[in-house]
C-alpha cells in the first residue's frame, strides 16, 4: 500500500483476523524479531509481517472399550492443543494398569488440531482373545461333532461342550479337566486371564500364550 513520507499509518490499527489464531502485531522481519512501532511513514519502502499466535483449542478423545459380552461402551475426554498443532496420542496412557492386561492396545498415533471445531479422535480397545482346545485324553474316544478350536474374549463365559459331542465305548463322559490326570475340573468359569499349560494324553508340554487346553475324563 503506497504512503507519502510522513503520512499517518492509520491502517495499522485495523488488525487482521485468522481462524484459530490471535494477531500479535506487525514486524519488520519474517522471524518476528523487531516489532514495528512507528506511526508515520518512513522515507523508504518496506514490508511488514503479521505475527500469529495459535489459540488453545479443545478436541475430543472418544475411548471405546469392548466388554466380555462383546458389547462396546465409550467415554469422552476433552483434550487441549494449539491450532494446527500435531499432537501425539498414546492409547496406553488412557488405561489403568489392570486394563493393560485386558485389552489389545492400539499403536500410538498423532492428530492435527482443527481450529474450526477441535475435532474428534476415536480409540477402540478390543478385548484380548484366547483359544480353547478340547483334548479327548485317549486314543479310542471320538468326536460326534468335532468342535475345532474355540476363541473367547478375555472374561467371557465359557460354553463347555456336553456329553453329546463325544463318544467312547464302555465309558461314561465325566466332564472336562485342566490336566491330563483329571484332578482339576473345569466348571464353566469365565475365560481365564492366564492361559493354562497344554497337556495331551501321555505327555506334558509347555503351553502357548494364546492356547488353553482342557482334558476329558471318561
Amino acid at each position: 500500500m503506497p504512503y507519502r513520507y510522513g503520512d499517518q499509518l492509520d491502517r495499522l490499527n485495523d488488525a487482521p483476523t485468522r481462524l484459530g489464531y490471535t494477531f500479535d502485531g506487525w514486524y519488520t522481519d519474517a522471524a518476528y524479531t523487531t516489532k514495528f512501532t512507528e506511526t508515520k511513514m518512513p522515507a523508504k519502502d518496506f514490508t511488514l509481517y503479521a505475527k500469529w499466535v495459535p489459540d488453545n483449542i479443545n478436541y475430543f478423545l472418544v475411548l471405546r472399550k469392548e466388554g466380555a459380552d462383546g458389547k462396546w461402551t465409550q467415554t469422552t475426554k476433552i483434550q487441549t492443543g494449539k491450532t494446527d498443532e500435531t499432537v501425539p496420542i498414546d492409547p496406553a496412557k488412557f488405561l489403568t494398569e489392570a486394563e493393560n492386561s485386558i485389552y489389545t492396545i492400539p499403536k500410538p498415533m498423532s492428530y492435527k488440531v482443527n481450529a474450526e471445531d477441535g475435532g474428534t479422535v476415536s480409540i477402540s480397545y478390543a478385548r484380548k482373545r484366547y483359544k480353547l482346545t478340547y483334548n479327548l485324553n485317549t486314543a479310542d474316544a471320538a468326536w460326534v461333532s468335532d468342535p475345532g478350536v474355540k476363541s473367547y474374549r478375555l472374561g467371557a463365559a465359557l460354553k463347555l461342550l456336553t456329553q453329546s459331542y463325544v463318544t467312547r465305548a464302555g465309558y461314561t463322559f465325566d466332564g472336562w479337566y485342566t490336566d491330563a490326570n483329571c484332578t482339576t475340573a473345569l466348571l464353566r468359569p469365565p475365560c481365564p486371564t492366564m492361559m493354562l499349560p497344554s497337556m495331551p494324553s501321555g505327555q506334558r508340554r509347555a503351553g502357548s500364550p494364546i492356547l488353553w487346553s482342557i482334558i476329558s475324563r471318561m
